[in-house]
């Protein structure tokens, strides 16, 4: 109806009921309302699905999203929401409309206002700009001068975001400053090769719809960016890019004409991706390499995650490039997983630099050369989770003083040493550990050495799994011996709490109490499936009590006979729970008095 002096309407609903007809109301809602004063309104007609939760209506004055709009039959006479909305969403848009610019934006009228459009599954759609459609240059520059913001979702027959000359788009690219893809499969062409992107910060491509768990083509694209469109990235801070089946690279390491190593022409150019702080890749089973080597501006890279690229053989670089260093000074959390190809991090011999690293997660990685893992572990870092590589090598005459509080390492079968080769002088210090679980190092044959046992001091769990050749937790040469008889007796592990050692097959004790002393605080035992092993612990002396220990649980330990020797516990029993299963050798256990 006809309400002149409305300034601000919301409404939200399916579905209204009309003539004892149930019907989509969207077309005929809009030609209903005419209110020439309206200046603020959040309207939202049928099911959203979109990559947030709808139209926040804190978030524009002016938005509107439709569903089943049908462009042929807008009538430009009527108030034109769509024309002065600045927030846009329109799921299953139809009419015969292929384009935004110049065909929806002629049809409202105008869009002036816009900064945010989402489109989602509008099957006619092929392209949001084409540039053989206008008349003139300046007319296209003047269709969506405001549009900051674009989010594709189930564009089935979309192919590129610009059809025609870019040249005639270049405001388009260049106001651009978030852009969200996802399940585009027909999409090969997102960015022509000599557009400008400075303002682009958020790139998404993924093929996962809202509500839909299942993995779907992204896009269809084989190359990202070129070089020029890439040299203009200066304000990109996040790139996550997901189930590009056919993505080769993301950065073209050629020019613009062909060259195929271009590092040198970039040397005295303007550093690449400066403000990039995350960088995201999953499921790009063709992708070989991540970022050519001559990306020397990443200072402020904070996270690199890449997930199942079954082809990916470095991070950065390409086997015939040059030798550049790698300088990574802010990168806190490195995961690379399940990259069965994954050679080194950096093609050539050169190592990336990053000091500030907190996190390193390498899983299912079984060709990573053994260097790079050899650095990882040496990095400052606060999580390690390392899988499927090989053993470790120190660098002589180094002392390392590292910041790791976590530490995981998985499926490393022909892991013989985790911090040092026993025949290296090097001191390891880890004065800030708290967890170390080594899980499925069927090579491993001791856990700690001498040098590194007496910085243990904040290590508060204990978790060793599947090591089927570990024979001593402690490497227990003639140096501890040496050691502990001539320097006052220290507990080595005196916040130590939970404790726990499964399937580890030759091990016949745990830890000798009497060299390390008796870990106070120790909280909760979990033994279990340790076939040798015939005392939890080597005891000397006539008496001993975990005043602090709340759980032992005790299973398939065939050979077993003793907790360790004078082995007590305090008074009342019933604070500690305690689970014997088949360790049908054990003696009884006896109450402290």
């Amino acid at each position: 109806g006809n309400c002149e002096q409305l300034e601000e309407f919301y409404v939200s609903g399916p579905s209204f009921q009309r003539d004892d007809k149930f019907i989509f109301p969207c077309q005929t809602f809009l030609d209903d309302v005419t209110s020439p004063n309206l200046q603020r309104y959040v309207i939202e007609l049928g099911p959203l699905q979109t990559y947030g939760h709808g139209i926040n209506e804190n978030s524009s004055v002016r938005a509107l999203s439709l569903k089943e709009f049908d462009i042929s039959k807008f009538g430009a006479s009527k108030v034109n929401l769509l024309q002065r909305s600045e927030d846009i969403y329109l799921n299953r848009l139809h009419g015969g409309c292929k384009n935004i610019a110049p065909e929806l934006v002629q049809a409202a009228g105008s869009m002036n206002d816009l900064t945010k459009l989402r489109l989602r599954a509008c099957s006619e759609i092929e392209c949001i700009i084409d540039t053989t459609c206008a008349r003139s240059y300046f007319q296209l520059v003047a269709l969506i001068p405001g549009l900051v913001k674009l989010e594709l979702e189930e564009m089935e027959n979309l192919k590129e975001l610009c059809h025609g000359s870019p040249m005639h788009a270049v405001s388009f690219f260049e106001k651009l400053e978030e852009l969200y893809i996802r399940k585009c499969e027909e999409l090969h062409n997102i960015f022509p090769a000599n557009c400008e992107l400075r303002s682009l910060r958020i790139l998404k491509i993924d093929g996962r719809g809202l509500y839909q768990p299942t993995v779907a083509i992204s896009c269809a694209a084989v190359m990202l960016f070129s070089m020029s469109a890439a040299k203009s990235l200066e304000q990109l801070e996040e790139l996550s890019i997901a189930d590009c089946k056919d993505l080769r690279c993301i950065i073209s390491d050629e020019d613009d004409k062909g060259n195929a190593d271009i590092s040198q022409a970039l040397s005295n150019s303007q550093s690449l991706l400066p403000n990039l702080k995350k960088l995201y890749i999953h499921y790009c089973p063709k992708l070989e390499f991540v970022l050519p080597r001559f990306c020397v501006g990443l200072e402020k890279l904070q996270e690199i995650d890449i997930f199942k690229a079954s082809e990916l053989r470095y991070v950065f670089g390409h086997e015939y490039q040059n030798e550049i260093q790698t300088k990574l000074p802010n990168l806190e959390s490195l995961k690379l997983q399940n990259l069965a190809n994954l050679v080194r991090i950096c093609s050539g011999n050169s190592q990336p630099l990053w000091p500030s690293l907190r996190e390193i997660r390498c899983v299912n990685c079984p060709k990573l050369n053994t260097s790079c893992i050899n650095l990882m572990v040496r990095s400052t870092m606060k999580l390690q989770h390392l899988s499927k590589g090989n053993s470790l090598e120190d660098d002589q005459g180094k002392k390392l003083a590292s910041k790791l509080e976590q530490v995981e390492f998985r499926g490393f079968s022909e892991l013989r040493f985790i911090w040092c080769d026993p025949t290296n002088r090097q001191i390891l210090s880890l004065q800030y550990l708290q967890y170390l679980k080594v899980d499925g190092c069927a090579k491993l044959k001791s856990i700690f050495s001498v040098a590194i046992l007496r910085s243990l001091q904040e290590l508060t769990s204990l978790v060793i799994q599947g090591c089927n050749e570990l024979e001593e937790i402690i490497s227990e040469n003639e140096e501890l011996h040496h050691d502990m008889s001539n320097t006052t007796k220290a507990v080595c592990f005196s916040k130590l709490r939970n404790l726990t050692v499964k399937n580890c097959n030759k091990l016949k004790s745990i830890l000798s109490v009497s060299m390390l002393g008796i870990p106070p605080q120790l909280s909760y035992l979990h033994i279990s499936d340790a076939a040798e092993l015939v005392q939890v612990f080597r005891n000397t002396s006539e008496k001993i009590v975990f005043p602090n220990l709340r759980e032992m649980k005790l299973n398939k330990l065939p050979c077993l006979v003793e907790i360790c020797k004078g082995f007590e516990l305090l008074q009342p029993m019933k604070a500690t729970k305690i689970i014997i299963d088949q360790c049908p050798n054990i003696t009884s256990i006896s109450k402290a008095t």
